[in-house]
């Protein structure tokens, strides 16, 4: 059915109420916003009795296996179509919902296909809880076009949950859970939310408000301590915080970060109060964080000593995935934590003859993996072989090793070896990690080593001019994902294009996929508007965590837009950077103990995701990046 005053086309399944496709209306391109046939169906174990398409309305009731009952209307609206829901107890006795139990399918179009596939015909899903409302913003994976928006006008909504194949690409479908809540007889609970178009982040909001979704915009809530954060409210009076009050002048209220770690202000309105959480980073947090790694996840002892392992926070021990073919599997994540002491030791941010013996240790660990094939006795008395050669998506990582080992040691030959695993990188053809490419060939070029620099520099054009010619390809691998953290590699990689050869083509090509990366983040759950990227975590559809917190690959994109930034001297996307890479931090506590993170769902499949589970040694990557960020190029940090 087509809502022309609202410019949407809506086909609605006629078994199951939901609806299946939705179109804007004149979309040449006719994009389909939702996935499956369940967008807007209530969620829980109910099933549908009655339905009724007439002109003017559609309506729908469904029974739970109780005496809840939910009644659906779907009607246009003055600024778009309004999904109507009423849940009423209409039994004798009390019913007690837990957190969950009753909410709405909203499965929009979101998956990582193919880069192909994705530019055309897929999105990503940015969800927004909370205060002072609810929302979901697409945008589309090509970063550009008109978009469905879905904002919640009525009702709390508590938490989202995935429901989802066992696919890593796919991102799953979104389901918004009420809160827990007891129902007595009669007793009922009504949410709406209002379907529209929009076209673009400020078209979003204008529309929004006119929705009465009053946004409290707020910046830097994330920062050091003695920094501000500045919070935007035209209504509010004023913001409260531990019995002091600050008023608010002209709309805007600037409120002073102190202590350490997480704390919850209130922006008090006339008739509601809207709490808004900081989050205060130590400025000794590199030393914290260095403490405990080689106190808490260093094995210190046995065939793997020197190696970092991740680390339980509820059992409080080390852990070694022992489901793998090996007892100790090196990847680019588990490399993480030397990458980071090894830059903290060269940033000052660490006293060497704390760490001297144990990162000594780890070194010739890592040396014994990444450069040679030999094996090792496993605790099982078997030989085994701890690092295969051939992973290619490692390669950024060990090149950076060395280089941080070239600066701690003064030794040329890790500078080498750093060029010699990226030109290796760079023509095999695929690229994923941002890489640190451009500071290894100007180091070369101090140490006065033009031939191999000169070897760098080609292979890095060439690996751009490949990328040009590719199209929308983002990998010599037609299976690779189009993922954030591949976009990131190739945008850093033409920055460093442009910043070598001055040649604006490459600026121009960086422009488009720095278009297509922006339509991965949107503002986080909990903290500043445009502060934190967002990225669905791809937790495994049994509801195990994944390798590590979608930060670790929001830092990575941080990296990518600092790069952009001294490519093309856009001051906007440095502070961008930094401004993710400050909200990344809240992963870490004041003791340097690590979480998963604040921006993963709460479930997954029904099965509940702590905050607290395994913690893997990859959110240290992003300590590396801050280290580059505001460390070296930067004076926030003294």
């Amino acid at each position: 059915m087509k809502f022309s005053r609202a410019g949407l086309e809506l086909d609605f399944n006629r078994t199951t109420f939901g609806v299946e496709r939705a179109y804007l209306v004149g979309d040449p391109t006719r994009f389909c916003f939702v996935r499956g046939k369940n967008f807007a169906l209530p969620s829980g174990n109910n099933f549908l009795v009655k339905s009724n398409f007439s002109e003017d309305a559609f309506s729908a009731e469904f029974q739970y296996f109780s005496d809840l009952t939910a009644r659906l209307t779907v009607q246009e609206s003055e600024f778009g179509v309004s999904f109507r829901y009423v849940f009423t107890n209409e039994g004798k006795k009390p019913i007690a919902l837990e957190e969950g139990d009753i909410g709405f399918y909203a499965g929009l179009n979101d998956s990582f296909a193919s880069p192909e596939i994705a530019l055309k015909r897929r999105l990503r899903a940015h969800v927004r809880l909370g205060v002072p409302f609810s929302y979901i913003y697409p945008v589309r994976a090509s970063g550009s076009g008109p978009v469905l928006s879905l904002v919640v006008t009525k009702g709390e909504i508590a938490s989202y949950s995935l429901e989802r194949e066992f696919r890593e690409e796919d991102s799953g479908e979104i389901v918004l859970n009420f809160p827990a809540m007891e129902l007595s007889p009669n007793d009922r609970f009504e949410c709406e939310f209002v379907l529209f178009p929009s076209d673009g982040r400020w078209d979003f909001e204008e529309k929004a408000a006119k929705l009465g979704a009053e946004e409290i915009k707020a910046y830097d809530l994330v920062g050091f301590e003695g920094d501000f954060a500045s919070i935007r409210a035209p209504q509010a009076l004023y913001l409260e915080s531990e019995g002091e009050k600050i008023s608010f002048k002209d709309g805007e209220c600037a409120y002073l970060l102190r202590g350490e770690g997480e704390k919850q202000i209130s922006v008090v309105f006339e008739n509601r109060t809207y709490p808004v959480t900081t989050f205060t980073v130590s400025r000794n947090i590199c030393k914290k964080r260095a403490e405990f790694l080689i106190e808490n996840q260093r094995i210190s002892e046995g065939p793997l000593r020197g190696a970092f392992c991740a680390y339980d926070r509820v059992e409080r021990k080390q852990i070694v995935n022992k489901k793998k073919k090996s007892e100790f599997s090196l990847c680019g994540a588990a490399a993480a934590p030397l990458l980071f002491l090894l830059s903290s030791l060269n940033e000052g941010e660490i006293f060497v003859d704390s760490v001297t013996t144990a990162l000594n240790d780890s070194l010739d660990f890592y040396d014994r993996e990444i450069f040679s094939d030999a094996f090792v006795s496993s605790e099982k008395k078997k030989r085994v072989r701890l690092f295969e050669r051939k992973k290619n998506a490692d390669r950024p990582f060990a090149a950076a090793i060395k280089f941080e080992e070239y600066l701690y040691k003064k030794d040329l030959s890790y500078l080498i070896e750093s060029a010699t695993i990226l030109t290796s990188y760079l023509e095999s053809g695929e690229i994923g990690s941002p890489i640190i490419a451009s500071e290894v060939f100007f180091a070369l070029k101090r140490e006065e080593k033009e031939a191999i620099a000169s070897s760098l520099k080609e292979a890095i054009v060439k690996a751009a001019d490949a990328i040009a010619c590719g199209g929308n390809g983002y990998s010599c691998s037609s299976k690779a994902p189009f993922t954030p953290e591949k976009i990131a590699g190739v945008l850093s990689l033409l920055s460093d294009a442009y910043l070598l050869t001055k040649n604006s083509y490459y600026l121009i090509l960086a422009e488009d996929h720095l278009a297509r990366l922006n339509a991965f983040f949107a503002p986080s759950l909990s903290y500043a508007e445009d502060s934190i990227p967002f990225s669905v975590a791809r937790d495994y559809a049994s509801g195990s965590v994944g390798r590590y917190s979608p930060s670790v690959e929001a830092a990575a994109v941080a990296y990518a837009f600092d790069r952009f930034a001294r490519a093309s001297s856009d001051p906007s996307y440095k502070l961008r950077a930094e401004h993710i890479l400050k909200g990344c931090l809240t992963l870490f506590d004041k003791n340097g103990e690590a979480a998963r993170g604040r921006l993963s769902p709460k479930k997954v499949n029904d099965k509940d995701l702590s905050l607290y589970p395994q913690i893997s040694f990859g959110e240290d990557v992003i300590l590396y990046y801050f280290n580059l960020l505001f460390k070296r190029r930067s004076s926030i940090i003294k």
